[in-house]
């Protein structure tokens, strides 16, 4: 069941921006302009479709509010408009709903061809805490930005409007999780929000008090120089292997098929075949416990990770206790799509056809999901941990949930900012004039011990998560050590 949502900022940045990319963006050309009545006619169909499909688009945001954006909204439409400038009239309106599974895709592709066509963009991630906003990473020639200099300002306007104004582009359910995905995304969002700029003009604090600074925006090539002096060593999206102290470590990576030139994305077999292979080794090895580490995870689909989590199950398990669905067209139709002549009777979305049949159109049903069985052939029987951070998202918590629920792992790391209990499972209709894929959560998901609160899933070890990749790892593993010992 698809359920998108969602380290090192850059790598977020880039994983969001590559290998999320929807495909189904259209490609850079010649600008084309829709009419205003064909935008009116668009808007009027994503809000009548979301009151159809979405599982509870008023959850958040009353009825009566949303009715005056909407229409505040449609009499702003007044002159053509490009796909660009439309998509972000209409995901704003839509965020206004705060679920991070209602959204319209950013234009990425359009941030894209501006940067292989040379153009610029501000070389700064921040992080955003409680009482400040930071200095993350900087990619430029101004000694000033150091990693930990509090930003106040951007061109005189001070930071936290700039987080507003971003914040106002993104589905999010609260401000943490928007918080998240704007450290992820700044220079995307900034470049939507002001175009391109030659140069940025910060304020900032440091210990001898509030200075200016100014930023000059690169190209990819510039920043690339830039890139090079501060690189990382590169990390491998799916990976394994066996710490020192004989304790094996998996990173799973995303929830979905990421094998170049992959034309089904939820087409699992590379991941079963990784999964197995690792775990086939751990066994062997006799490994004295294992780190499964889904830390900036987007997510994806449990048809993949049912299959890992398998392996250490010691009970039937499923991903929420309570799958709440609405029936809709836009539904059934998103779900027929995905099935095939051949298609297994016991598939997901096999069974979900079925549900529908039985079901009226409008109603909220409980969809009784099956429960996964642990793996009768082959089982890792020793201590799991799973290393979890604010960056996991979608179906990186529902693991989380799913592992800390039935006792399965100890969670290490920080709580995520996705929540556990959530509207999820996104299905997608089209606008009939722009094309535009309109994404919406048919099912509200309760984690699986029933707790129907909003929230993220809490570490049971909370430890913190500065440092490089091979810091950060050995961290967990002496962890895990002076727990095996402990025990």
């Amino acid at each position: 069941m698809p359920t998108f949502m969602l380290g090192f900022i850059q790598r977020i940045f880039f994983l969001l921006l590559v290998s999320l990319v929807s495909p189904f963006l259209m490609a850079h050309g010649q600008l084309k302009y829709y009419s205003p009545e064909h935008i009116k006619q668009d808007f009027q169909q994503l809000y009548t479709d979301l009151k159809k499909s979405h599982n509870n688009l008023f959850a958040n945001l009353p009825e009566s509010q949303y009715q005056k954006h909407f229409q505040k909204s449609l009499l702003s439409i007044k002159k053509p408009m490009t796909e660009r400038e439309i998509r972000l009239l209409f995901q704003k309106f839509v965020a206004l709903g705060k679920v991070a599974h209602a959204s319209i895709d950013l234009p990425i592709n359009d941030f894209f061809t501006y940067r292989e066509q040379g153009g610029t963009m501000l070389p700064l991630f921040i992080k955003i805490n409680e009482d400040s906003v930071v200095v993350d990473e900087y990619l430029g020639e101004n000694t000033a930005l150091k990693t930990g200099t509090q930003i106040l300002a951007i061109d005189n306007l001070p930071i936290e409007s700039w987080i507003d104004r971003s914040s106002a582009l993104l589905s999010a359910d609260t401000s943490q999780l928007a918080t998240t995905m704007i450290e992820a995304r700044f220079p995307f969002l900034l470049w939507l929000l002001v175009g391109e700029q030659a140069q940025f003009n910060l304020t900032i604090k440091t210990q001898e008090g509030v200075e200016s600074a100014t930023a000059k925006a690169l190209t990819r090539e510039q920043q690339t120089l830039y890139s090079a002096k501060s690189a990382v060593p590169e990390t491998q999206p799916r990976d394994w292997k066996l710490l020192e102290g004989n304790i094996g470590w998996i990173k799973p990576g995303p929830f979905y098929n990421i094998e170049p030139g992959a034309e089904d994305v939820w087409d699992n077999r590379g991941f079963i075949r990784f999964v197995d292979e690792a775990m086939t080794h751990f066994i062997e090895k006799d490994a004295a416990a294992l780190i499964i580490d889904v830390r900036d995870n987007p997510g994806g689909t449990n048809s993949f990770s049912d299959h890992l989590i398998a392996w250490i199950a010691t009970q039937p398990f499923r991903f929420s206790s309570d799958f709440r669905v609405k029936i809709s067209e836009h539904a059934i139709t998103s779900n027929a799509e995905r099935l095939k002549p051949d298609t297994d009777p016991n598939d997901f979305s096999y069974l979900l056809a079925r549900f529908y049949e039985q079901n009226e159109l409008g109603n909220i049903v409980s969809f009784p999901l099956p429960y996964q069985q642990p793996h009768s052939d082959k089982h890792f029987n020793k201590p799991v941990f799973l290393l979890i951070n604010r960056y996991s998202y979608s179906n990186a918590v529902n693991v989380a949930a799913i592992l800390k629920d039935y006792g399965m792992a100890t969670l290490v790391g920080e709580a995520t900012a996705d929540f556990a209990t959530t509207y999820g499972a996104m299905e997608h209709f089209n606008l009939i004039n722009t094309g535009i894929k309109v994404g919406f959560p048919k099912a509200l998901i309760i984690r699986p011990n029933g707790d129907i609160r909003p929230g993220g899933v809490e570490p049971d070890i909370a430890i913190t998560l500065s440092g490089n990749e091979h810091e950060i790892i050995e961290r967990v593993r002496k962890l895990v050590l002076m727990h095996l010992k402990s025990d």
